[in-house]
């Protein structure tokens, strides 16, 4: 099977046992094929290899089961059991021809690709967002940061404030909809839902109200940024956030008193 690999242009490296498979497990690795046999090796020294994997990883295996008598299910075999519910992997019977091992492999580097594909663009993200903090640090701007694939929110202590809300706060996105005003959630809405389409630009640019959430004040916020996407999907909700408040009331004063002269409060159009 490493000759049949290797004439496809794989690089393959043949291990003796499952502890000598665990240190090969990197941000490196391709993808596993195991033999049914190997899997009655000791398994810890795998098993906690895959479970120290980086949060985009999930590496493919291709399991080879011994033919079976009869009717027998591949569901029943317990060594193949033992990586059903946690590992990304498809499992073939053998006798199988070149044809079904070398599409098999290939299905599952691709799978892997669009992994590489994620990490590469999360590590640019993780740049960008760097150099986005220091900036915001200094402009007195609030950065939020949507994980969509891990579903989760992270808001500075700015943008918290912004929002009438504690440092300690957990935010989610129930949360953050709910402290928008009502008039202007579902406009909010529409706009979140259009920047995460994959088939749309990913940009993210909206004015709205928001009710704090520990003091009740109505503001103003203007929220600027995008999604990015890796493989196709959708994978981090990204961008800034400022307090217009102030600059609303001084549209409002203009609007109320016209021309070019100042409103009772001295502001200027």
């Amino acid at each position: 099977m490493a000759a049949l690999l290797g004439d496809e242009g794989y690089d393959v490296a043949v291990c003796p046992n499952l502890t000598a498979i665990s240190k090969h497990v990197d941000e490196h690795i391709g993808a596993i094929l195991l033999t049914e046999e190997a899997l009655r090796d000791e398994q810890t020294a795998l098993r906690d290899a895959i479970a120290a994997q980086s949060g985009w990883s999930d590496i493919p295996f291709v399991l080879l089961a011994a033919q079976r008598a009869g009717r027998a299910s591949l569901s029943t075999v317990s060594p193949l059991q033992l990586f059903r519910e946690s590992v990304n992997n498809v499992v073939l019977e053998r006798p199988l021809g070149k044809a079904s091992l070398i599409s098999a492999v290939s299905s599952a580097m691709r799978s892997r690709q669009k992994q590489f594909e994620m990490r590469d663009r999360l590590r640019d993200l993780a740049a960008s967002e760097s150099r986005l903090r220091l900036a915001a640090k200094a402009s007195d701007v609030g950065t939020w940061d949507h994980d969509l694939v891990q579903q989760t929110l992270h808001w500075d202590d700015r943008c918290k404030a912004t929002f009438g809300m504690t440092a300690d706060t957990e935010v989610t996105e129930e949360l953050w909809f709910a402290i928008v005003h009502g008039d202007d959630r579902e406009r909010v809405g529409r706009a979140f839902r259009r920047a995460i389409q994959t088939d749309g630009d990913g940009v993210y640019d909206v004015e709205y109200r928001t009710i704090g959430m520990s003091d009740g004040i109505e503001r103003w916020v203007a929220a600027r940024g995008g999604c990015h996407f890796a493989a196709g999907e959708a994978i981090r909700f990204i961008g800034t956030i400022i307090d217009i408040t102030e600059r609303k009331k001084d549209r409002g004063c203009s609007d109320r008193f016209g021309g070019g002269a100042p409103c009772r409060e001295g502001h200027d159009r």
